[in-house]
């Protein structure tokens, strides 16, 4: 009659793609409900502080779990993310599920999301740089290594005055929620592989949520 449960981190990006496989889980785990994020050490031979698995555990005994790690040569789809205001460390890369954070620096969680984007990789960004409108047309850039379909959530509060850029975008109609009660709104675009650009979260000055990105390989 307990919930238990397993999270690994969500973790800093970089620049290799490793796998993680578990094994010997407990079957009191549910791996395909739960958030399971790579690491991505500087290095292949870094593998210091790689991995950090929390098993929350309420009367029953500890179990193992065996985690192993590789290096794969596999290029990642996402790659050389900046930001025009400097903080280019400030993003991470992987799935969002339920009650995951949408953001690096609000506490805002994940409350609802269309089943039809719910396996796009994450570039969960900073809100901090939600208001500037000063920064030019490369707000953030970043590589992909395949053709994709990108989706900017825009927050609904705002919905009216949002950036020119984003008019050019197929508005989809579908809404992902967070549990403070806010509503962003999907809109989507394709791109060919290379350099993505995308525009301010602003054309003025204002105080709003950051957009969220989402990006989806179209192969």
């Amino acid at each position: 009659g307990e919930v238990f449960g397993y999270k690994l981190p969500y973790y800093n990006y970089n620049k290799c793609k490793t796998k993680i496989k578990f094994e010997n889980l407990p079957d009191w785990i549910q791996s395909k409900n739960d958030s399971i994020y790579g690491v991505t050490p500087n290095s292949p031979g870094d593998y210091n502080n790689i991995v950090q698995a929390v098993i929350y555990q309420k009367r029953v005994s500890i179990d193992t779990v065996n985690i192993s790690i590789s290096v794969s040569d596999e290029p990642l789809l996402i790659s050389n993310i900046k930001a025009a205001s400097g903080c280019n460390n400030c993003f991470l890369v992987g799935k969002v599920n339920i009650g995951d954070h949408i953001y690096v620096d609000r506490k805002n969680t994940l409350a609802s999301i269309p089943g039809n984007y719910t396996d796009f990789t994450w570039i969960k960004n900073p809100t901090n740089d939600g208001h500037r409108y000063d920064l030019g047309s490369e707000f953030i850039t970043f590589t992909t290594s395949a053709d994709v379909t990108i989706a900017v959530a825009y927050d609904m509060n705002f919905i009216d005055s949002k950036p020119k850029w984003l008019k050019e975008w197929v508005n989809t109609g579908d809404k992902i929620t967070d549990n403070s009660g806010n509503s962003f709104l999907l809109h989507v675009k394709t791109f060919t592989r290379g350099k993505i650009i995308l525009g301010n979260n602003t054309d003025v000055e204002s105080l709003r949520l950051m957009y969220l990105i989402l990006v989806k390989d179209k192969e």
